[in-house]
C-alpha cells in the first residue's frame, strides 16, 4: 500500500516541518525539565523543591509526625476491604419520604450513560467541541422536563428541590417587577422547602404566609406568588389545583408548583391546571439517596 513519511535527516526534511514542530514544542507541552527547575530555584535563592515548599507552607501547618498509613495494597484488596466495611451498615426501610425515595437504576443506563466517559468530560460545557455528550444530555433533559410540565422553557438545572422552590419564588418576584411582596406557601410543602423559602423571602424583603392555600383566603392587593406541592409532603394528590391557580391569577399573582417529575408521567401537567412555574428534583429518576436516605 502507498505510504508517506518524513525523514528526520535535515537534508530531506521539508522546510516547513520546523515551523509545524519547532524544537521547543515537546517541552512546551510536557512541562519543564530538571535543568529548568533548577534554574528557577536558583533564581529564587533556593536549592531544592523541598526548600520551596518550606518557604510557602508555614511551619505551624505542617504535620509533626508521619501519617499512620497501612501497607500498600492492590486495587482488588482495597475494594474487598471497602466492601467488608460497607457490609457492616444496617439496612433498614426508609419512611422519611418528603421528596426522598428509593429508586432503581437499570444496568443498561448505568453502563451506557453513567459509566460511559463519552457523555461527560472534566471541561465546562462552554467548550462545545469537547462537550458534545454533556450538551446532548442537557438538551434531552430540558426536552423531557418541558414535556412533563407542559411549560415552554426549562433550565438545566438547579440543585435540590428546596433551592428550586426558592428560585421559583425569586423568579416570580422579579417577573412582577418586585412590586408585590407577599407570598403564600401551602402548609403541606416539604419542610425543607419551607425552611429555604423562609430564608429566601426574608433576604428579599418578602412577607411569607404559610397556610392552607386551598381553604384560606388569598391576599388580593400585594400577592406575588402562591406555592403549592403536588403530591404534597403527606403523599396526597390535592383537589382544587385549577381553582387555586385561578384565584391566584385573579389576584395578579403567579403560581409556583413543586411537583414529583416521576409522578408527572401519569398526572396532568402543571401548565394544564394553571401553574406558571414548576420545580422539582430528578432524584426520582434513578439516583440513589446517600446512606440509604
Amino acid at each position: 500500500m502507498p505510504s508517506a513519511s518524513i525523514s528526520s535527516d535535515s537534508a530531506t526534511t521539508p522546510s516547513w516541518y520546523g515551523e509545524l514542530a519547532p524544537p521547543h514544542f515537546v517541552h512546551r507541552h510536557l512541562g519543564v525539565d530538571a535543568d529548568t527547575c533548577q534554574g528557577m530555584l536558583q533564581t529564587l535563592g533556593l536549592e531544592s523543591a523541598q526548600d520551596l515548599v518550606d518557604e510557602i507552607v508555614p511551619g505551624h501547618l505542617k504535620r509533626r509526625s508521619k501519617l499512620d498509613l497501612p501497607a500498600p495494597c492492590t486495587e482488588e484488596e482495597a475494594l474487598a476491604e471497602l466492601w467488608e466495611i460497607a457490609d457492616r451498615n444496617v439496612r433498614t426501610r426508609c419512611w422519611i419520604g418528603q421528596g426522598f425515595y428509593g429508586s432503581h437504576l437499570p444496568p443498561v443506563l448505568l453502563r451506557n450513560l453513567l459509566e460511559n466517559p463519552g457523555w461527560y468530560t472534566q471541561y465546562t460545557p462552554y467548550q462545545a467541541e469537547i462537550s458534545q455528550g454533556r450538551l446532548e444530555l442537557l438538551f434531552a433533559f430540558q426536552t423531557l422536563i418541558t414535556e412533563l410540565t407542559g411549560l415552554p422553557v426549562a433550565n438545566a438545572s438547579l440543585l435540590d428541590e428546596a433551592s428550586a422552590v426558592g428560585e421559583g419564588v425569586s423568579l416570580a418576584f422579579g417577573q412582577l417587577r418586585r412590586r408585590r411582596r407577599t407570598v403564600v406557601a401551602d402548609c403541606a410543602l416539604h419542610p425543607q422547602s419551607l425552611a429555604v423559602l423562609r430564608t429566601r423571602t426574608e433576604a428579599l424583603g418578602i412577607t411569607l404566609l404559610v397556610q392552607d392555600a386551598f381553604s384560606a383566603e388569598l391576599p388580593q392587593d400585594d400577592l406575588c406568588a402562591v406555592v403549592v406541592q403536588t403530591p404534597d409532603t403527606f403523599g396526597r394528590l390535592r383537589d382544587g389545583l385549577a381553582a387555586l391557580a385561578d384565584s391566584a391569577h385573579a389576584a395578579g399573582a403567579l403560581v409556583v408548583a413543586a411537583v414529583d417529575p416521576l409522578a408527572q408521567c401519569l398526572l396532568h401537567t402543571p401548565a394544564s391546571w394553571g401553574a406558571d412555574i414548576a420545580v422539582g428534583v430528578t432524584q426520582r429518576f434513578g439516583l440513589p439517596v446517600g446512606f440509604g436516605g
